[in-house]
């Protein structure tokens, strides 16, 4: 069992086909049936505080293993740090 303190990655892949045109009617119909859009952007891709970005193509497996924290690393394993040369002791 995962703890429940730990969280996931949630990949919804959706796959929408958008028709190439639409004749008037069929906008009006459309108009009709929808709610009012919310927000209607005022800015446009000239402005100087807005920047455009290109979606792409990811495969979710390889970039949840390319996010993976990096492991810790064990104390043990390389000399140095704070306390100076490790000393061993002599066997009399």
């Amino acid at each position: 069992l995962k703890s429940p303190f730990e969280h996931g990655n949630l990949f919804i892949l959706l796959n929408i086909e958008f028709p190439s045109s639409l004749d008037v009617s069929t906008q009006a119909a459309l108009a009709r049936l929808l709610p009012p859009p919310k927000h209607t952007p005022t800015a446009t891709e000239d402005d100087e505080d807005v920047e455009v970005c290109e979606l792409k193509d990811i495969d979710p497996l390889t970039s949840f293993k390319d996010n993976l924290p990096e492991e810790a690393y064990d104390d043990d394993d390389e000399g140095g740090g704070p306390g100076g040369q490790r000393v061993q002791c002599a066997q009399q």
